[in-house]
């Protein structure tokens, strides 16, 4: 039976999925790598260690399957966003990829948007922030010039990678779109942007559907990794987009969720929203023609992941030793709570705000204690503050005109039925987990099965191998206690902005 490889590029490792036209496992194995930061707020990595990470990770998914390589019918790619990968004539890299969590383009953020104003927000529907590739390159212009010099092609992480797969030089619409140096509405680059920043317009790659065959395994790569040459690779997305292929979120109106370090929220919309530039991040989809929106808030599970490590000593120590989960404990915890946590609110702002304030100095803390609460409710307003948090881009999704049918939920916070439950409560909308917890590669996957004409389209490929859990319908009686709070949470950050501002930075 003929099967799809499909590989992701995280920010902490490769990782890969080998599945059957089912979408059944057959293999799948990760390898990390790692992240260098020489200075505050820097963030690097080696374009190389990407690609020998992957190799290790293709060769123990052959290992593991004990497949015939042959039996591979395409390949998919998926890889982080907005960090530019700069080769040069030969394709090797000139330097670290300043990744997207770097922070010291920021006065380049500032130029442009001084130098620019709102066209750049109409011309790319999206806010100006140094996650991008835009600042980044300015920066590397200014402090690495010779590098910037020596450019041949800007690429993203799953491009590099392609390129020692196939030889292929090329990037997709959605890593295009979230560069801040890209039109979304005529879907090209733009050249009033690149002429206003300065950066050759020769510098940026091809533009090719995610769905297309870029190329195929050249022999070198196959010697390489263990792969047959000649095994054909579509071009791929980002991983956000590929998420969303691996979280069924196809059609119009379906929202995906993925709670882990922070939480990211996604729907898909057939047009740009142009009530929302600069209001949320605008992308264009995997999917042709289809585009999508993110809202991020920046403290997902970490802020449960702080309240165990800070306050949940006791639950730690039982899991090291007794072999439970101690996020399981702190869900049973929670559950012996009411809805509401008995008034207690807690604000989500461990690293800042994310949509829809972005603001980097707000703080987190529990608003409304009393001697009445215990840790069940705290753990429980932790869970509630956290939903609340992603509720505020849901009403912004809803706020510029998107509608949400329904929102499907991956990451760790999927595995605690109660936090799911209060999803589907705070954001009064029914929520279906997923099986399949690594979306990025299965979405990955899933676009080479359609690359090569295995499945006619990405909803008949989804229908076929994305598998969900349970549905969990809102308690109208629940929903009703979380209006309620949710008004009351949205008011505190209006309450304590000012302060936040003056509040003095950790030394």
């Amino acid at each position: 039976m003929s099967m799809l490889l499909g590989l992701d590029l995280g920010t902490q490792g490769a990782k890969g999925l080998l599945i059957d036209g089912s979408g059944r496992i057959k293999a799948s194995n990760f390898a990390p790598f790692s992240m260098v930061t020489p200075h505050p707020g820097w963030a690097e990595q080696d374009p190389q260690d990407w690609w020998r990470a992957l190799v290790q990770v293709i060769r123990g998914i052959i290992s593991e399957s004990g497949e015939d390589p042959s039996a591979i019918a395409a390949i998919g790619l998926s890889g982080h966003m907005h960090g530019p990968a700069l080769i040069d004539e030969s394709g090797a890299p000139l330097c670290p990829c300043v990744l997207w969590l770097d922070t010291r383009s920021e006065k380049e953020s500032d130029f442009i948007l001084k130098t620019m104003g709102q066209d750049i927000v109409r011309i790319t529907g999206n806010p100006v922030i140094s996650a991008y590739t835009a600042p980044k390159l300015l920066w590397i212009k200014k402090n690495w010039h010779s590098t910037f010099e020596r450019i041949n092609k800007v690429l993203f992480s799953k491009d590099y990678v392609r390129l020692h797969l196939t030889g292929d030089v090329a990037t997709d619409y959605s890593d295009a779109s979230g560069s801040l140096l890209f039109d979304i509405q005529k879907r090209c680059w733009s050249h009033d942007i690149l002429d206003t920043l300065g950066i050759p317009y020769e510098y940026m790659p091809d533009i090719k559907e995610s769905l297309n065959i870029a190329g195929r395994v050249s022999d070198r790569a196959a010697a390489e990794t263990g792969l047959a040459a000649g095994t054909p690779v579509v071009v791929g997305a980002g991983d956000l987009a590929c998420g969303l292929i691996g979280s069924g979120a196809i059609d119009t109106g379906v929202v995906s969720l993925i709670i882990g370090t922070a939480g990211q929220i996604m729907a898909v919309s057939d047009v740009p929203s142009e009530e929302g530039f600069g209001k949320v991040y605008h992308f264009c989809h995997a999917v042709p023609d289809k585009y999508f929106v993110l809202g991020a808030l920046l403290s997902g599970g970490i802020c449960l992941r702080w309240f165990r490590d800070v306050l949940g000593v006791g639950e730690k120590l039982v899991s090291e030793f007794a072999g439970l989960d101690a996020y399981d404990l702190l869900s049973k915890e929670a559950s012996q709570a009411r809805p509401g946590s008995e008034g207690l609110i807690f604000m989500p702002y461990l690293a800042g705000t994310g949509t829809p304030y972005l603001d980097s100095r707000a703080r987190g803390g529990f608003i409304g204690l009393t001697l009445r609460h215990g840790r069940p409710e705290m753990v429980r307003s932790i869970m509630e503050g956290i939903a609340y948090g992603l509720r505020d881009s849901i009403q912004l999704f809803r706020d510029v005109g998107f509608s949400i049918s329904q929102v499907r939920v991956a990451g760790g916070g999927i595995k605690s039925r109660l936090w799911r439950q209060i999803l589907a409560e705070v954001f009064a909308s029914p929520v279906i987990p997923l099986e399949t917890v690594d979306a990025s590669p299965l979405g990955a996957a899933l676009l080479a099965g359609v690359g090569i004409g295995m499945y006619r389209s990405l909803d008949e490929a989804s229908q076929a191998v994305v598998r969900v859990g349970e549905p969990l319908d809102p308690i109208p009686r629940n929903v009703e206690v979380y209006e309620s709070c949710y008004n009351i949470y949205t008011s505190l950050y209006s309450a304590l902005r000012d302060s936040f501002a003056r509040w003095p930075s950790p030394s």
